[in-house]
């Protein structure tokens, strides 16, 4: 397993993985260091979002969000204060826009189809997250088409701007045609998807090597997926 560390931080080791490098924007990942192994199926890596702005815009991951067109992210957060950006599809006209804000020693699920973006909305401390998910070569090679297409329109449907010291506001992408007002989405329960409360995923993962079998045929979880982040019927 690839472990994610800095020097930068003052933070407390969790569940035996070491922090040790430093990772500065524009937020490439460092010399790794040997923990915990992970199968070779999955890919395990941490990240530091320092905090501050470009000019109102939150100075972030979003620029380079990732779309997982074909398999899903399993996002554990560690320290910070983060908002989670999704929408679908990654296409001119948009579906559905929503927003989390999980606690540290919360789970998200970044399902296949969904573009993202994670922001530190914090002023002055920063974010530390990990993500597991399938290596991009077993994934069948990076996905140019939708990483093209975040450069051609700009970014996501919106930036997220900075509104006063401890406030945040979202700003429409003229670049794309129909999009949703965001809504923001309670972090759920993934105990159905083996993440367990109060345990680190890697852990789960030490201890069941299946544990998170659906990050690889997410066909045979797809009732659990679908629920995950569906609007609530009034």
């Amino acid at each position: 397993m690839n472990a994610l560390t800095t020097n930068s931080l003052d933070l407390k080791p969790v569940a035996g993985f070491s922090i040790l490098l430093e990772l500065s924007p524009p937020y490439r990942l460092t010399q790794t260091a040997e923990a915990v192994p992970v199968p070779d199926d999955l890919a395990a890596n941490y990240w530091v979002i320092h905090p501050g702005t470009t000019g109102e815009e939150w100075n972030t991951q979003g620029k380079h969000a990732k779309s997982a067109t074909d398999l899903p992210t399993l996002c554990e957060f560690w320290y910070g204060t983060a908002l989670v950006y999704l929408q679908t599809p990654l296409a001119k006209d948009v579906t559905d826009v929503l927003t989390l804000r999980p606690q540290p020693g919360n789970s998200v699920v970044i399902p296949a189809g969904w573009a993202y973006a994670i922001y530190n909305i914090h002023p002055e401390d920063p974010v530390a997250y990990a993500t597991l998910t399938v290596p991009t070569s077993l994934k069948g090679g990076e996905p140019s088409r939708e990483v093209q297409a975040l450069r051609e329109w700009d970014g996501l449907a919106h930036r997220v701007l900075q509104q006063g010291t401890d406030g945040f506001t979202f700003d429409l992408n003229l670049k794309y045609r129909t999009v949703p007002l965001p809504r923001e989405a309670t972090v759920p329960d993934l105990a159905a998807l083996g993440v367990q409360p109060g345990q680190p995923v890697l852990v789960t993962l030490q201890q069941n090597p299946e544990a998170f079998r659906w990050l690889l045929h997410p066909d045979e979880f797809s009732e659990a997926l679908q629920a995950l982040y569906a609007e609530e019927e009034w």
